[in-house]
């Protein structure tokens, strides 16, 4: 799915953050906008699936998208309530366990 490439392409992203190499730096702003972008069609074809608004929101958040995650974020929240949604977007750790 598309949802799964998108995942897919942030967890390279992730993994490349614990090289400290220059070339890493550039490697992971591609899998986030390989990631952005997959994510965004998801929600071009499905604009109510929870799980791509969540990784548009996040992707987007690494990419320093901020008021395009905080609006998919926002409309999560409108079609599950407040109280359910999951903020994995927004509430994760880091690779060595700090607050990102």
């Amino acid at each position: 799915t598309l949802v799964g490439k998108a995942r897919l392409a942030m967890r390279r992203a992730d993994d490349a953050r614990a090289g400290e190499e220059e070339w890493a730096v550039e490697q992971r702003t591609r899998f986030y906008r390989d990631a952005y972008n997959l994510a965004a069609y998801a929600r071009k074809l499905a604009p109510e699936n929870l799980d791509a608004l969540a990784t548009f929101a996040r992707a987007a958040e690494e990419l320093g998208q901020t008021r395009e995650a905080i609006a998919a974020l926002e409309r999560s929240a409108k079609l599950t309530g407040a109280d359910k949604l999951k903020l994995d977007a927004v509430n994760r750790r880091s690779v060595d366990g700090s607050d990102v």
